[in-house]
């Protein structure tokens, strides 16, 4: 609301001469509204004649100078509000406006006017600044050998969390809502929503997602009834696994065993990676074109037809066939996000605006406004961090942070500012509880008290002020500051965090490892020489996140409680195998997940235990210890509580984490792991908070910024600063 004041400027005098007999004559003061201006004190004078009324005379006795609200026009921007939110409360536009690139194929008639695109209750977004201008090429960048569909900015959530990462946001869905036993959760559909090639959008998508992938016995043979990582994807995925069913064309239920309390926040979690048609595997979709998929499922197409598609496509079978088509980068596909790729050449993907896009600024104009996302590469890291900074990238979320000075010091040439954003990421290092090659070795993995030692042995300061700048605060993996049980954790957020060498050695001593060689080290219990064990990284040359020099570093912090520990580099394409083999004794530093959800033993640091939990018990092995089994007992229990009240068990999980040094926290808060954005300053709508920094959660590159909703980033002229 804003205010308005008026001043009275003239006097109004009204006389009516009425012949009058026998009346009786009274003065009666009163206020007159004229609206949107001001008020008028009168006074009248009334006379009463046999059972009527008559004003005679009017006069205006006082002039009054007054303050009138009037209604301001809406402030679209996600800080109008408190917390700053993309939620829309105000009207739903009416009227809608379009790109000039759609707006000509609608004169040309190749496509419905926008009115008939857009659903009949439209998704409101708010906008990070401003109402933005429609065109331009949005330049990104990443390997050569990539097609770089990500979901990054093809996100497609039904429903997602706002900015704090804690309240759902409808997106897809207008409503979700559940029964009071919690085991069903109904959902319902925006009227009218279309996939990027018109086809209508239905509650046929979900079911199809469910009964021909997630509950088909050749494409899943292992059907879980709770899967082992909750919360990180769609239905299906996030630990979910129910039954659905379709009421109508847009509305279907979610059906379960147990009662799911929890389930909103943790479906809406994949905002966290931007997308409900999965990138890396259609199994775990939350929905499909059912319109276009269906030609590639066995109970829709004759089986030799689609073995003979898969084998003319170079494929095993149908399955794998199957998977190909439902992959989000599949150009073929009809997609629900801003974006629709139009050309997957690895180091060169294209991507057009989707003119069936379902969202809309506050004053209707249809969204994205950028017109098309274009993809430059580089060979190797150091060829894209030269194209940064030589101003070929309009945003980049994977910016180089080991090259953070250098970004800083070329900004004003680059045309770009750059940001860390706050991050959920912890630099880790992972002592792998499930290793057994070396039987010593592995039990050493398992025992606390030498994992602690190995945490004081560390100095994370020099860490934080050696490699990241001072930025980032020494801590375990925790929640963020944002969240509301973090002052929960805040007894163990600092555990052992603080550099203490006498004591790292006397808990090796005590382990018995007080016999050391001529070179200082310590020496096996078994007699076979030096107690000697390696540390795995992925090389900063081949894709690294973190410099070499620091786990060069902390391999000397190692050296000085008589730890002999080898530095093993491994390139990026390499890592995840090597993992998954259980060959890895200590990982790291590198940046890992912490935040709303405590993770549960992963390949990092678990990769039997993580076989384990994701085959329902038929692959890996079950934690061998009662504090691994009690962290995946919590994320079960947690899921039955709604999410308000998960705080208690997420603590524990959490300070069983900490207090046994199952990740040895060294960094949180620092611009790691991909966190490090680089935006042209002719890009706006980016959400940036005080001190520049984002009002989003920058997480991994597959990840980090759906939250921040691309689809309203905006170009200011409406082109890039090449002039496209």
């Amino acid at each position: 609301m804003m205010k308005r004041r008026t001043r009275l400027v003239m006097s109004i005098g009204l006389l009516v001469i009425i012949a009058l007999a026998l009346a009786c004559t009274k003065e009666v003061v009163k206020e007159v509204k004229v609206p949107g201006e001001t008020v008028i004190v009168e006074k009248e004078v009334i006379k009463e004649i046999q059972g009527e009324t008559v004003v005679v005379e009017k006069e205006v006795i006082k002039e009054v100078t007054v303050e009138v609200m009037v209604e301001a026009p809406a402030n679209p921007s996600v800080l109008a509000v408190t917390p700053p939110s993309f939620r829309w409360d105000g009207s739903t536009p009416t009227d809608f406006s379009e790109a000039p690139m759609l707006a000509e194929l609608v004169k040309q008639g190749k496509l419905p006017p926008v009115e008939q695109r857009v659903p009949e209750n439209p998704l409101v977004v708010r906008v990070g600044e401003r109402i933005g201008e429609y065109g331009g090429t949005w330049r990104q960048i990443g390997s050569c050998s990539s097609k770089l569909a990500t979901p990054l900015f093809l996100h497609d959530q039904v429903t997602m969390l706002d900015l704090n990462e804690i309240d759902v946001i409808p997106n897809l869905a207008e409503t979700v809502e559940s029964s009071r036993d919690w085991k069903t959760w109904t959902v319902r559909l925006r009227k009218g929503l279309k996939w990027s090639d018109g086809e209508p959008f239905t509650s046929a998508d979900f079911d199809f997602a469910v009964n021909a992938f997630a509950r088909n016995a050749d494409l899943n043979p292992v059907q879980l009834r709770r899967l082992g990582n909750p919360g990180v994807g769609g239905y299906g995925k996030g630990g979910y696994v129910g039954e659905i069913e379709v009421v109508d064309d847009f509305t279907f239920r979610y059906i379960f065993e147990d009662a799911e309390p929890g389930f909103l926040v943790d479906f809406s979690m994949t905002g966290w990676w931007g997308y409900s048609f999965t990138l890396w595997n259609a199994s775990n979709a939350t929905f499909m074109p059912a319109h276009y998929m269906k030609q590639f499922h066995p109970d829709y197409t004759d089986l030799a037809t689609l073995e003979k598609m898969a084998d003319d496509a170079g494929l095993d079978d149908w399955m794998q066939l199957l998977r190909s088509k439902g992959r989000l980068d599949n150009p073929d596909s009809p997609t629900m996000s801003p974006w629709i790729i139009v050309d997957d050449t690895p180091g060169a993907a294209a991507f057009e605006r989707n003119p069936y896009y379902w969202a809309v600024d506050p004053q209707g104009n249809q969204l994205p406004y950028i017109d098309k996302v274009s993809m430059v590469c580089g060979e190797s890291r150091e060829a894209q961090d030269l194209k940064m900074l030589a101003g070929e990238v309009d945003f980049v979320h994977s910016a180089n942070y080991i090259k953070f000075p250098l970004f800083a010091k070329q900004a004003a040439q680059g045309n770009y500012f750059s940001y860390s954003p706050e991050t959920a990421l912890t630099t880790n290092i992972d002592p792998n509880q499930d290793y057994e090659l070396d039987m010593e070795i592995g039990d050493l993995m398992r025992t606390k008290d030498f994992r602690i030692a190995l945490s004081l042995a560390i100095d994370k300061f020099e860490i934080r002020d050696t490699f990241f700048f001072g930025e980032g605060q020494p801590a375990n993996i925790s929640f963020m500051s944002n969240s509301p049980f973090y002052d929960d954790m805040e007894p163990y957020r600092n555990l052992y965090i603080v550099q203490d060498v006498e004591r790292a050695n006397e808990l090796l001593d005590g382990l018995g490892y007080t016999k050391r060689d001529a070179d200082g080290f310590r020496v096996r219990l078994d007699g076979k020489g030096r107690l000697e064990m390696t540390l795995t990284q992925v090389s900063e040359p081949s894709g690294g996140f973190q410099p070499d020099g620091l786990s060069e570093l902390v391999i000397q912090h190692f050296a000085g409680v008589g730890l002999k520990v080898t530095l093993q580099y491994v390139p990026s394409s390499e890592w995840s195998r090597l993992l998954l083999l259980n060959e890895v004794q200590l990982w790291g530093p590198t940046g890992q997940q912490g935040g709303p959800v405590p993770p549960t033993p992963d390949m990092h640091w678990g990769p039997l235990m993580h076989a384990w939990a994701g085959s329902g018990g038929k692959d890996g092995r079950a934690p061998q210890t009662p504090e691994l089994k009690r962290i995946f007992e919590i994320h079960v229990e947690a899921q039955r509580l709604p999410w308000a009240d998960r705080g208690p068990l997420y603590s524990e999980a959490y300070r069983i984490n900490n207090e046994n040094q199952f990740q040895i926290g060294i960094l949180a808060g620092s611009g790691i792991q991909n966190s490090y954005t680089v935006v042209k300053n002719n890009m706006k709508n980016v959400p940036l908070g005080p001190g520049n920094k984002a009002l989003y959660v920058s997480r991994y590159g597959n990840g980090g910024y759906a939250p921040a909703r691309p689809e309203q980033f905006f170009f200011e002229g409406g082109k890039n600063d090449a002039g496209f």
